[in-house]
């Protein structure tokens, strides 16, 4: 799961970073790349969750696999209104958006990820279990 969260925070910087300054144009072809990078990275995604779901596991190691089932999916979720997010900001190009050179219209969409108080506790209890009772 970190090893999927890890890239896709960086890519959300770079993305952020490729809307250019205020004043500054943005660089398309940088935003288009890392709108890709984002896709990939939520089909992987998909993928481990699905895995997750329908993998066979010893009765033993079940409240670890049932613990990690859709930890990263209920995060990842909470980007289905990125596009609209990323379509508003495109649609203002060429239009009077209200923002000046001095005061620039500013779209922040903040993606907070997280996991339950517990989790880390629990995932260690689990897995000390699993490794004594195999």
């Amino acid at each position: 799961m970190g090893s999927l969260l890890g890239p896709l925070v960086s890519i959300l910087h770079r993305l952020t970073d490729s809307f250019g300054a205020p004043s500054v144009a943005g660089d398309a072809e940088e935003i288009y790349d890392c709108c890709v990078l984002m896709r990939d990275i939520l089909v992987t995604a998909v993928d481990h969750e699905e895995i997750l779901s329908f993998t066979q596991v010893p009765e033993e190691g079940e409240a670890l696999r049932d613990l990690l089932l859709n930890a990263l999916g209920q995060n990842l979720i909470k980007l289905v209104e990125f596009p609209d997010t990323l379509d508003s900001l495109i649609a203002l190009i060429g239009t009077d958006h209200g923002g000046t050179y001095e005061n620039p219209h500013t779209v922040t969409h903040i993606v907070t990820f997280d996991l339950p108080n517990d989790f880390d506790k629990s995932f260690n209890r689990d897995l000390k279990r699993f490794e004594r009772l195999i």
